[in-house]
């Protein structure tokens, strides 16, 4: 038999069990068939994909019990622990493992090259068309964070000083507008609310004569508080009362 045999007679195809409606999720599962020498009966196998054809890195694994035929491993990868996660971008080998009674794992044979196929150059994201380009990656521009090359992609846009990000907004902040982000002359008093210039916003000696309303008054009158309010009034000239009693001891003139 033949080295390659092996993998045409595997006859493995990536498929993607796409639900009747077409927005439905994608369910992701890898068809795997692989011809052996063992006897036909269940066993514990272990599947698993790594990044080398020897050695390398396991990126993937799931176990289950399985019935063979004439030696004949027919199974979907997926089923039993999902491929949400793996790279299949990157050129993958599969590694079978009988478990013994033990725990102890005994390799079935070589690992099989993942040769691509039609199912796989369908895209979950791009399956609706297009000019048939490959997303590579998305990359988090100016002001965003997050990005991605495989899977789920998630950006989120970027706190910073003067923004508030919610779930479904973006905001500036309490405070995050200063005065170096103000143009001269850019706000108007339409902008500003009756009642909202409170004592503390004037700077001390900062309203001037020019900016004191003359309406109601008269010629001579000043400002002045009546207990209640202040309001222009006559000035009162104070007069101060100067009293000086002399006081003279009494003289008594008697006649002879």
């Amino acid at each position: 038999m033949k080295k390659r045999y092996l993998i045409v007679a595997l006859a493995l195809f990536l498929t993607f069990i796409v639900s009747i409606a077409w927005a439905d999720p994608v369910v992701k599962q890898m068809y795997y068939q692989k011809k052996t020498t063992l006897a036909s009966k269940t066993y514990d196998l272990k599947f698993s994909l790594w990044d080398s054809e020897t050695g390398g890195v396991e990126v993937w694994s799931e176990e289950k019990d399985l019935t063979l035929t004439k030696g004949i491993i027919k199974t979907y990868l997926g089923d039993a622990f999902t491929l949400d996660g793996v790279d299949f971008s990157s050129q993958l080998w599969i590694q079978v493992e009988r478990i013994k009674k033990d725990g102890t794992p005994i390799k079935v044979g070589t690992r099989d090259m993942l040769s691509v196929v039609p199912y796989a150059l369908y895209s979950e994201v791009s399956g609706g068309g297009g000019d048939g380009g490959s997303l590579t990656g998305v990359t988090a521009g100016n002001g965003l964070t997050g990005g991605g090359t495989f899977g789920n992609v998630t950006l989120d846009v970027a706190g910073g000083t003067g923004i508030a990000v919610d779930a479904n907004a973006v905001s500036i902040a309490t405070g995050g507008v200063t005065t170096a982000m103000l143009a001269d002359n850019s706000v108007t008093s339409a902008k500003i609310g009756d009642g909202q210039v409170g004592t503390n916003d004037l700077a001390n000696a900062s309203v001037t004569t020019a900016k004191i309303s003359s309406s109601g008054a008269s010629s001579g009158q000043v400002l002045k508080y009546n207990g209640t309010s202040v309001t222009w009034d006559s000035d009162a000239v104070g007069v101060s009362l100067f009293l000086t009693i002399a006081l003279f001891p009494a003289v008594h003139r008697h006649s002879r």
